[in-house]
């Protein structure tokens, strides 16, 4: 609407989302980037972001042991660690077109079709 336009000027061309400020538009359009250009990599597993914030809070993940629902499911191929095992069980998916295990370890791919 006119009106949004109006108090929200400065719109994300990626996923039309708007701002007030401009410092806020480009501080979104960080979680758009290409993953080879995001600067904040979990120690853990590896994945991503293009905001230190949200790492952080991605991070929460990997330390709530003591919570049940925070289960872990490592591929036993090469080590990737799952919070869900339907995400395991996709990512399996990823080995079983190599017939040899030591392979897999070592061609493990960079990036899960399903959690990034």
């Amino acid at each position: 609407s006119d009106d949004e336009e109006t108090k929200r000027p400065y719109k994300c061309d990626m996923c039309d989302k708007r701002f007030t400020q401009k410092p806020h538009l480009t501080k979104h359009q960080l979680i758009h980037l290409e993953d080879d250009k995001r600067r904040f990599e979990c120690e853990i597993c590896g994945k991503k972001y293009g905001q230190n914030g949200h790492l952080q809070v991605y991070m929460k993940t990997h330390t709530a042991d003591d919570d049940p629902l925070k289960k872990r499911f490592p591929c036993a191929i090469c080590g990737r660690i799952f919070f869900q095992k339907g995400h395991l069980n996709m990512h399996k998916k990823l080995h079983s077109d190599s017939k040899d295990p030591e392979q897999d370890k070592i061609k493990r791919p960079s990036k899960c079709d399903v959690c990034g």
